[in-house]
């Protein structure tokens, strides 16, 4: 995965394919959308919020992953809970 200026000071997130059929190559960057996720970190970030608590589980994975790739900027920590 790539990322680019679209030139309104916002970086894209590009991935890149190559694909081949007989002897013919095709190279292409396709632009990737932000997700929700990515979207509802992006305005924690802008809210200035550094620290996160939370329990993972595949209801929020995608939260998950979009914290993990911010790992610089915003801090997940995961709780526990005893029965």
């Amino acid at each position: 995965m790539r990322r680019r200026s679209n030139g309104g000071g916002k970086e894209l997130r590009a991935q890149h394919f190559v694909a081949s059929y007989e002897g013919l190559q095709i190279s292409s960057e396709v632009p990737m959308a932000d997700t929700g996720t990515d979207i509802l970190v992006e305005t924690l970030l802008a809210w200035e919020v550094d620290t996160v608590f939370g329990l993972p589980g595949d209801g929020i994975n995608g939260v998950i992953e979009a914290l993990r790739t911010r790992q610089d900027k915003i801090k997940f920590i995961q709780v526990r809970h005893d029965i």
